[in-house]
């Protein structure tokens, strides 16, 4: 399955609130199990009320996500679809 760029950017954003929300205390089977269900619930909420139904109009995520995280910063990315990474090589002196 592969996502569009604003359903991968809420992805993100459900994955720190779970960090963040998981107990730091207990055995890392514990701590697996609480992210995967707190990360699951704030996915599918977060999904369901940005994104609603199929035939909704597209929104602004960027706008929705800092109007509940004001201290959020957007940066900007650059579209690389369908490109293979090629790293940068320094030049040669």
């Amino acid at each position: 399955m592969v996502l569009d760029k604003d359903r991968a950017i809420v992805t993100q954003v459900a994955a720190k609130i779970a960090a963040d929300l998981t107990l730091k205390e207990g055995d890392a089977n514990a701590k697996i199990g609480e992210f995967a269900l707190i990360f699951t619930s704030i996915k599918d909420i977060l999904i369901a009320e940005i994104f609603g139904s199929a035939s909704a109009a597209p929104v602004d995520v960027a706008s929705i996500i800092q109007g509940h995280f004001p201290n959020a910063t957007e940066v900007p990315t650059v579209d690389h679809s369908g490109q293979k990474f090629q790293p940068k090589v320094p030049a040669k002196k």
